[in-house]
């Protein structure tokens, strides 16, 4: 389990407060930062998938430079829901 440190729960609240602008490689960053596994496209495909152990639900982001907010969006929500399993064990 990873710790949030105080740069990353920085970055996370901003992305909560402005979602726009965001680059793809940031958000991978970031995820990976917590042991989310990104998965590359095959068959022509934009959209990057990630999984987490300890998570069931699959995140899929389309590569754009920048991110649509709505991706941004997603990612938090898949953080929110990571951060409170960790915190119920």
């Amino acid at each position: 389990m990873r710790l949030v440190t105080d740069r990353r729960n920085k970055m996370i609240e901003k992305m909560r407060h402005n979602p726009r602008g965001w680059r793809f490689a940031q958000v991978k960053r970031l995820l990976e930062y917590f042991g989310f596994k990104a998965r590359q496209p095959s068959g022509g495909s934009s959209h990057y998938v990630f999984v987490h152990p300890d998570i069931e639900p699959i995140l899929s982001i389309k590569r754009s430079d920048p991110l649509k907010p709505i991706y941004v969006k997603e990612a938090i929500k898949f953080l929110d829901i990571l951060f409170e399993k960790w915190r119920g064990e």
